[in-house]
């Protein structure tokens, strides 16, 4: 999603400082199979030069009864981008 709003993305090793560029997202994602894979936990948060600035977390319930709660993670992954990144790239 940032690749098409004319942001550069790469990949940093694991441990990586979030000074290692000007703005570092670092992620935690988990998904639970209840019949088909969903997203369970989304973390992410956003450092520019080195300072937080931004975080996003979405946590469903494990109670399997909650099966309501469940999303599309990759449309929640995109909202949750959408929400720290909007607009185009340098804006």
């Amino acid at each position: 999603m940032l690749v098409s709003k004319g942001d550069e993305v790469k990949l940093l090793a694991a441990g990586s400082s979030p000074q290692a560029c000007p703005v570092t997202a670092l992620y935690d994602r988990s998904w639970v199979n209840r019949g088909s894979f969903h997203l369970e936990l989304s973390d992410t948060i956003i450092y520019k030069d080195g300072k937080q600035v931004g975080r996003a977390t979405y946590k469903v319930d494990r109670d399997a009864s909650l099966l309501s709660q469940m999303a599309n993670g990759d449309t929640k992954i995109e909202g949750m981008a959408e929400q720290l990144f909007p607009g185009k790239a340098g804006q």
